[in-house]
């Protein structure tokens, strides 16, 4: 995680798991798991936090969607949710919009008017992250305001579109200021 180094948190893990898709409760059950087999190993790795990062494309409506929240908020997993995809957090980097979206390419054209070659894959992130983190204080600010704005939020913890992604970035920036 670039923003890991970035911000020089040696005792920050960071643990991508691809192989369970995208599918939110595989991805909070991978979690739990994960840290089940830590804590039960001989020389047993405790954590403060585990976060699971992942976004909706519209799974909002799907049962392992609201299961995997649920999971994880009975397991003190954090979630950092994106709708409808994690892409709107790095628009988030270069305009406060709370337009929703219909799909993840309804994003990545408005995306694309500010990183013309951004790309899925992340075969270039490291351009993009250069590119990003010189905003990150502007998009914490724009995705915590458009979340508290958003007129179905809170009773929808995850409208369209909305990002928790704020969050968990918040929480790494206070552990570095911390040190």
């Amino acid at each position: 995680m670039s923003l890991r180094q970035e911000y020089k948190l040696a005792a920050v893990e960071v643990e991508v798991e691809k192989a369970n898709g995208t599918d939110a409760l595989k991805i909070v059950d991978w979690a739990i798991n994960a840290r089940d087999r830590r804590a039960n190993n001989p020389n047993p790795t405790y954590y403060d936090e585990i976060w699971c990062v992942f976004d909706t494309e519209n799974q909002t409506q799907s049962k392992n969607f609201k299961d995997a929240v649920e999971k994880a908020n009975e397991t003190k997993i954090k979630l950092a949710i994106s709708n409808p995809a994690f892409e709107y957090w790095f628009l988030l980097h270069f305009t406060k919009t709370d337009a929703s979206f219909s799909d993840y390419n309804d994003l990545e054209k408005v995306l694309k008017t500010h990183m013309a070659n951004y790309n899925k894959t992340g075969k270039d992130f490291p351009i993009f992250f250069n590119k990003l983190f010189s905003k990150t204080e502007y998009a914490l600010t724009n995705a915590k305001d458009c979340l508290e704005k958003h007129p179905d939020y809170p009773s929808n913890e995850y409208p369209n579109p909305c990002t928790h992604v704020h969050k968990l970035v918040s929480k790494l920036k206070d552990m570095r200021d911390f040190k």
